[in-house]
């Protein structure tokens, strides 16, 4: 949240605003012993005027509603997946990259595909 200026009190008081203890709520939440629900990361993503996945993202991967495509963003990386493809492109330069995309494949082998490419530093 140090990218918003957000101090963990605000944050507290804004997440957990009928708790008792919000501090604590939220240090709970962070360490783990605890979810927040949705309609907190909602609050939280209003309150800061970000879109709900842009909030829970450690700089990876993260994916972007789309009506036709399923899509993936990673930096200046977009990755379009198909049914039986991956298209990977560099938003600056605009280079393409396509992968074929097995039948039965996991999100995270899919994540673990697309790490392995930007590794090959295509772009």
């Amino acid at each position: 949240m140090s990218d918003y200026s957000l101090g963990e009190k605000e944050m507290a008081y804004i997440m957990f605003p009928d708790n008792k203890f919000p501090e604590v709520a939220l240090r709970r939440a962070v360490e783990g012993q605890t979810k927040i629900t949705v309609d907190q990361a909602i609050t939280l993503a209003s309150y800061l005027g970000e879109p709900i996945y842009k909030l829970f993202t450690d700089g990876g991967w993260y994916s972007v509603p789309d009506k036709q495509y399923s899509i993936l963003r990673k930096g200046d990386v977009t990755a379009l997946l198909r049914s039986n493809s991956i298209t990977i492109r560099d938003k600056y330069t605009g280079v393409e990259h396509y992968l074929v995309r097995p039948e039965c494949i996991t999100a995270k082998d899919i994540i673990e595909m697309l790490n392995k490419e930007l590794a090959k530093e295509l772009f």
